[in-house]
């Protein structure tokens, strides 16, 4: 079961405030329209990137169609609810739900290594391909899986006494 944190502080922010005036809608009506979004991307666009969605798929989203559906997503831009830079992609959404994602792909580090490659590209650990899948380098309590021709020739650097050579 998926979720997103939602804070008391959506009551009177100024982007909720406005996203009300742009569509017409009262408080309720904007905070539940938002909700739906954030779960459909957690579905849809885990990695809060829209990019390969159109206005209709979006404003289906959140039971929206025609004009309303291209004005909802229109408005969501203007108000900040998304980015349109460097792409169209939901805003903050690594700082929201990236803790979520973390420990839902704990033991797919590839996974989670694409998702977080999306906000922040410069720190993706590389990933070094090993014989059975790949390991990520760096990650902390994540062990090193090498072949046997890798462990031979890491003794053979250390020597027969085991040290480095």
């Amino acid at each position: 079961m998926a979720w997103i944190e939602s804070h008391d502080s959506l009551v009177g922010h100024p982007k909720v405030d406005a996203l009300c005036v742009e569509m017409g809608w009262d408080l309720d009506t904007s905070i539940g329209k938002l909700h739906r979004f954030w779960y459909w991307c957690l579905k849809y666009a885990e990695n809060g990137d829209l990019r390969k969605f159109d206005d209709d798929q979006i404003g289906r989203a959140v039971d929206l169609q025609g004009d309303l559906a291209k004005k909802f997503v229109r408005i969501l831009k203007k108000t900040g609810w998304c980015d349109r830079e460097p792409y169209f992609r939901v805003h903050d959404w690594w700082d929201r739900v990236g803790p979520f994602l973390r420990s839902k792909y704990k033991r797919n580090p590839m996974k989670w290594q694409a998702v977080r490659a999306a906000y922040r590209p410069d720190e993706v650990d590389e990933l070094q391909p090993v014989r059975n899948g790949y390991v990520t380098a760096n990650q902390p309590n994540q062990p090193t899986i090498l072949s046997r021709k890798e462990k031979w020739a890491e003794a053979k650097k250390r020597g027969s006494n085991g040290h480095a050579t």
